[in-house]
């Protein structure tokens, strides 16, 4: 009988707590070609960047207070999600995931980092007002946002693309976009920082499939759309805290398809600090649980043996493989079980636990 897997992913995330300061935004601007970008369409703009000045001990860059202006038929400011890039010691690979609940973009890379290290991304839905201009967007486009580390040194090279879609989403965890130009852990290939290697789960195509010309890009393979100029920024020192905010995700993974969607059925989890008091979290509708104003220190995370699973692709029936199949630790391969670290501002965490579903009918 052939057999189809998902892997079923635990994802936790640290994220630190920055206090405010003054730094002054970087800017970047540039022009989209001249082909017409038709109304129902989605324009998916998307940053990267390469840093340098990182420490081998690691840093986290955060991206903040991020718009995009443009004008078409009238002056637009388009908000886009959050930041934050952790360069860990530990990690051999890379990997982006999104936080709906903190509207934050997750990415975790090698210390030494990318060419291209994805930034941040935002789908723009085009307008009906787009077909009184034709579907163009004269003038300078101009992306703006804030960059701060808690380590001092750090200057980063950014630049950004957009590609115009006639299928895309919202559900940017849907998007399996990819976190490195090399060096991912999911997405083996060529494509560039960016790239939306997931699969629409209405039609069962690519949504690289969908991509036409238009903004920057001219359909074909040029996914990303062609890079604006490189602006180079020296990142805003921010003041430390002593508390950070964890996120708790849970996602399901199809190798077959390199689909990625969240949990929405609910997955038990228990988060216990230094003291001995464990707390109990289930993920919500969207996969997900944050906690924040978390002390720095050491924790354990413990996901549940057993829970509710959806039916595979092509499966009457699912069953489980009732204790982790892989556990890692900022991309390090972790002894199965349980998994100890220590929490603090400077040094945001992911953890993922694997589980094998196995096709059962």
């Amino acid at each position: 009988m052939p057999r189809n897997y998902l892997v079923l992913s635990l994802v936790l995330m640290a994220g630190a707590v920055q206090a405010q300061s003054t730094c002054t935004p970087g800017s970047n601007g540039s022009n989209f070609d001249g082909t017409p970008i038709n109304p129902g369409t989605f324009i998916w703009f998307n940053a990267n960047f390469s840093a340098r000045g990182i420490p081998s001990t690691g840093a986290t860059i955060s991206f903040t207070n991020s718009t995009i202006s443009l004008t078409a038929d009238q002056p637009y400011t388009v908000n886009v999600p959050n930041a934050q890039v952790t360069f860990d010691p530990n990690a051999v690979c890379s990997s982006t995931t999104f936080n709906a609940a903190t509207n934050t973009w997750m990415t975790t890379v090698p210390v030494a980092g990318s060419d291209e290290i994805f930034l941040a991304g935002v789908s723009f839905p085009v307008p009906v007002g787009f077909s009184s201009v034709g579907g163009h967007v004269p003038g300078s486009v101009v992306w703006q946002g804030t960059f701060k580390s808690e380590t001092a040194g750090i200057s980063v090279s950014w630049k950004w693309g957009a590609a115009v879609y006639s299928n895309f989403t919202t559900d940017y965890n849907a998007l399996g976009v990819k976190p490195t130009h090399a060096q991912t852990c999911l997405y083996q290939n060529g494509d560039h920082a960016g790239t939306p290697e997931g699969v629409d789960s209405a039609s069962g195509r690519s949504y690289k499939s969908f991509v036409v010309g238009g903004a920057r890009g001219g359909g074909g393979s040029n996914w990303t759309g062609s890079w604006s100029g490189t602006q180079g920024v020296s990142v805003c020192t921010a003041t430390k805290s002593t508390t950070f905010c964890l996120t708790m995700q849970k996602q399901f993974f199809d190798p077959a398809s390199n689909t990625t969607s969240p949990d929405p059925l609910g997955w038990l989890m228990s988060l216990t600090n230094s003291s001995g008091v464990t707390t109990p979290f289930v993920t919500d509708a969207g996969g997900q649980v944050t906690a924040c104003q978390l002390p720095v220190g050491t924790y354990t995370v413990t996901e549940a043996r057993s829970g509710p699973v959806p039916t595979a692709t092509g499966c009457t029936a699912d069953s489980t493989i009732p204790i982790p199949f892989q556990v890692f630790l900022n991309g390090a391969a972790q002894p199965l079980g349980s998994v100890t670290f220590t929490g603090n501002s400077a040094q945001p965490m992911t953890v993922l636990f694997v589980n094998e579903l196995v096709c059962a009918g």
